[in-house]
Order: C-alpha cells, then structure tokens, then sequence
C-alpha cells in the first residue's frame, strides 16, 4: 500500500492534480484507520465496561457519518 502512494506521487509529481489524489488517497486511509482503532476501543469498552459503550458506541457512530460525508464530498 505505501508503495502505491510513493509510486502515485512520482508519477503525478509533474501535476497538482495527481499530488492532490495521492494527499486525497493517504488523508482517507489514515481516517479509515482511525475508525477502526475506534471501533475496537468500543468493543473493549463493551466487553469490559457497559456504562460508557452506549457514549462510545455514539461517538464511533457520529465519526462514521462524518468520514462517509467527507469522502462523499472528495
């Protein structure tokens, strides 16, 4: 996958546009990493505390409707 991203940035390197789909492309990866990263904390807090997993459970689901309206707006 980063070889990928360097690649994509040497052959777009001459065009903003082919940098800016590469910056685009390693922006949506890092997000859809951290919503994984979250959605394990969630079911950390599940399985040991069920107080706070209906506020983290919340929170993951927010931050997933922000990352689709973001990548519906790129």
């Amino acid at each position: 996958m980063v070889a990928y991203f360097i690649s994509s940035q040497i052959n777009g390197a001459s065009s903003l546009n082919g940098l800016s789909a590469s910056y685009t492309d390693i922006g949506m990866t890092i997000g859809a990493i951290g919503l994984i990263c979250a959605a394990l904390a969630v079911l950390r807090k599940l399985a040991n505390n069920s107080d706070g997993a209906k506020k983290a459970l919340i929170s993951w689901f927010i931050a997933l409707a922000v990352y689709i309206a973001v990548w519906n707006m790129v």
